[in-house]
């Protein structure tokens, strides 16, 4: 509710040449002061949210790759695409398996809009710089992380991830098809809703009557 569209001259011009390389004509950009992160939502109106510290603080390689990254997420309808795994998590929280595949789903939404970032804008380097500076704001701290130590971080860390990919110029950048993403994801979700439930106690043993 505190949020408010930006003005012309207050973002980087490269951010909508992004959006139009991403197919998106008409996209709504906003600030929100209380935002940490930047937020790509919406189903029917879809937005892209920025904390203040991203007009500040971000140079403007910076600021076209963060918001290239988050015009993707729409492009990809990736909002609607993490409601649905959401609603079918809560139809069946019992499921261990919904909750896995939302965050599956999430793991690869992140890769793929980073790769279709990267292809609108060609700045991988902002985006692997925007993607550490942001990850300083939620732990309220600024730590300097030059690009060359990306691989020094953990393999096992989502950032970490996701840095090395952008830093590897031997990678072909993935292209999904938009058919085959959605019906991967329903895919997913119908296996996750289907499975029985894993338990780990014993089924209890029946035991023979007694004779009469």
């Amino acid at each position: 509710r505190c949020r408010r569209p930006l003005r012309p001259g207050e973002l980087a011009p490269g951010a909508l040449l992004a959006a139009h390389a991403l197919g998106l004509r008409r996209p709504v950009l906003s600030e929100a002061p209380r935002l940490s992160v930047p937020l790509a939502t919406g189903v029917l109106r879809p937005e892209v949210c920025l904390p203040s510290r991203a007009l500040g603080e971000l140079g403007a390689d910076e600021q076209v790759a963060l918001c290239a990254h988050e015009l993707a997420h729409l492009a990809r309808r990736d909002p609607a695409w993490i409601l649905l795994a959401r609603l079918a998590e809560a139809a069946a929280p019992v499921q261990p398996l919904n909750a896995w595949a939302r965050r599956r789903l999430q793991d690869l939404a992140e890769c793929l809009s980073d790769d279709l970032a990267v292809a609108a804008s060609g700045r991988p380097l902002g985006l692997a710089r925007s993607l550490v500076d942001v990850a300083s704001w939620t732990r309220g701290e600024r730590p300097f992380l030059p690009v060359a130590a990306a691989g020094a971080l953990s393999a096992r860390s989502r950032l970490g991830h996701r840095v090395e990919r952008l830093m590897d110029t031997t990678r072909s950048l993935e292209r999904p098809r938009r058919l085959l993403l959605p019906a991967a994801a329903i895919a997913v979700l119908a296996t996750a809703l289907v499975t029985p439930v894993v338990s780990g106690s014993a089924a209890p043993q029946a035991h023979p009557a007694p004779a009469a």
